[in-house]
């Protein structure tokens, strides 16, 4: 059955204490992802590790059929890993790379997209920064003039930028990197879930994300893509237990690495965690991922209204078409942002200070009178 939207703020408990506007941050758990958690739990009690209701491959192919359907790919080419950072260290420490080659990078970039290649500076490899732009078009002549002017090997970016909310035109900067023969790597952790993603399409050479942003999941969960292409080339950074053919049999050592992404997951993971993800991607694909995002747009479009009949900007003024579901809310002239930011916090609002803004994510959960409240507590 399918769930209305106050059917939903009324199963997620957080909304009885708090208004939550920071879920591209972290989210909360809902009352279906920790009913299906009880009922594996209360499984697992009986019967170990032996459950046939909830057992390892079933689980792990629900989950991968519904993230590949999302990016367009195929549940060969994922991999359920712990974090982005991690994700990205696969793809970056797995890369062969000369004093030739060039990386390029957004400017301020969620670190997760910048220390797994910092490593490479060592190695006389130039890392280059595209300028913090105020649009998308903007950012499309950027990364259009630097691909241009300096052909890098790689360009690893995010879709959609964790300050500001900014949708980069992913389209256009994918033939760009088609154009100059450019590996396009993703930090996917503001995108997936939130933007349409179309890795295949894109040409995605790799990209990792986390579970605990717009995909409503665990901390601590992560998924690795990495392309038919990125499987032939990159080198495999650790070798473990499940990363070999006939992982099953413990002994002899195996030499045979899986020709799926699966070889990423090296060991044995956190399957709570995948309990509590699954839950909330059968809610998000029972609902339908297009209407989730539109949801979340036109949230965003309310609170943005609400908070420009306060006097406040935004990073989303001027820029009437872009779909993005983060909102950076500008200071007033000579308003202190960590004064406002303590205000907002103690009225119970969860949110993000970020580069001297409130930055704000509203999700499916929370209702217009939510946002009516917060934007009331704005002076």
């Amino acid at each position: 059955m399918k769930l209305e939207w106050k059917q939903i703020n009324e199963i997620y408990p957080v909304n009885k204490q708090r208004i939550w506007l920071n879920n591209c941050g972290t989210t909360t758990i809902g009352n279906l992802q920790r009913d299906l958690l009880a009922d594996y739990l209360e499984d697992y009690s009986r019967n170990g590790v032996f459950t046939e209701k909830y057992s390892y491959p079933i689980i792990k192919n629900e989950i991968l059929s519904i993230l590949a359907k999302l990016i367009g790919t195929e549940t060969r080419n994922l991999a359920l890993i712990h974090n982005t950072f991690e994700g990205m260290s696969f793809i970056s420490m797995g890369l062969s790379l000369t004093s030739k080659d060039t990386i390029v990078l957004l400017e301020n970039e969620y670190p997760s997209n910048y220390y797994p290649w910092e490593f490479w500076k060592k190695e006389g490899i130039k890392i280059d920064f595209i300028p913090m732009q105020d649009s998308p078009e903007a950012y499309l002549n950027a990364i259009q003039e630097t691909i241009s002017k300096l052909k890098p090997t790689i360009l690893s970016l995010s879709p959609v930028h964790w300050c500001t909310g900014l949708s980069l035109p992913m389209k256009e900067i994918s033939g760009i990197c088609k154009q100059y023969n450019v590996k396009l790597i993703l930090d996917g952790a503001q995108a997936v879930g939130h933007v349409p993603v179309e890795t295949e399409t894109w040409g995605v050479y790799a990209m990792a994300f986390s579970a605990w942003k717009w995909l409503l999941g665990p901390l601590g969960l992560g998924v690795l893509y990495v392309s038919d292409q990125a499987l032939d080339e990159l080198k495999l950074v650790f070798k473990g237990t499940q990363s070999v053919v006939g992982d099953s049999e413990y002994l002899p050592y195996k030499s045979e690495i899986k020709a799926s992404a699966d070889r990423y997951e090296y060991s044995t993971s956190g399957y709570v965690d995948w309990i509590y993800f699954l839950g909330s991607l059968r809610m998000l694909s029972g609902i339908g991922f297009d209407e989730v995002r539109s949801r979340i747009y036109e949230l965003t479009r309310y609170l943005k209204e609400k908070v420009n009949k306060k006097a406040y900007t935004t990073t989303h003024d001027n820029l009437p078409e872009m779909k993005s579901g983060i909102l950076s809310i500008n200071p007033k002239d000579g308003q202190n942002t960590s004064e406002l930011a303590f205000l907002l916090k103690s009225k119970g609002i969860i949110f993000a200070e970020r580069m001297n803004r409130v930055r704000v994510s509203p999700h499916i959960f929370l209702l217009e009178d939510q946002l009516d409240i917060f934007a009331g507590y704005l002076p």
